[in-house]
């Protein structure tokens, strides 16, 4: 047991040989200004409970190799959250980069017929694609399913599965393009 004075180093020493009631304590002590400082990264509030986690996960991975500067955990939690937030934007604006176009988005709000004509041309080009990918198409990008779900569904790893996804966005949206 430890008292809640306890230091961030004794606190990181405690973790480190499984204390999971100290790392809690060093969780409650810094996950505030870790939020606070991920907001200056991330303008979404999702964004920045996942960037708190990610940071929390990495230091309880790395707790036996953590670095206490001045007594405190937190500079070496606020560079994780800083590595972690670059790593999302990148992540985002790759997304963003293999999206659709936002016309594609909502079939049934399409007023226009050359809009649908395009649609049904998009929705022909997917029924090209292999089984697994048109699969993958219609869960992930269709109905949104989460990757795990979808990566469960149709027998493939999440790794395999994302890249899959990639792929037949790279693919249709050539096609788009082209057409």
């Amino acid at each position: 047991m430890f008292s809640q004075s306890a230091t961030d180093g004794e606190l990181i020493s405690l973790a480190s040989r499984g204390d999971q009631q100290a790392f809690g304590t060093l969780f409650d002590r810094h996950a505030e200004v870790v939020a606070r400082y991920a907001w200056a990264f991330r303008p979404d509030a999702a964004d920045v409970q996942d960037l708190v986690q990610e940071t929390f996960s990495t230091a309880w991975a790395n707790r036996a190799s953590v670095s206490i500067v001045d007594s405190s955990l937190l500079p070496w939690l606020l560079a994780v959250c800083r590595n972690h937030a670059r790593n999302l934007a990148r992540k985002r604006a790759k997304e963003a980069h293999l999206e659709l176009p936002a016309d594609f988005a909502h079939p049934a709000e399409r007023e226009h017929l050359g809009e649908r004509e395009r649609l049904r041309w998009v929705m022909s080009e997917i029924e090209k694609l292999g089984d697994i990918d048109r699969r993958i198409c219609e869960l992930c990008l269709i109905e949104g399913v989460p990757y795990n779900n979808a990566a469960a569904s149709v027998g493939v790893s999440p790794a395999a599965l994302a890249k899959r996804v990639e792929r037949i966005r790279v693919k249709l949206r050539r096609a788009v393009m082209e057409s």
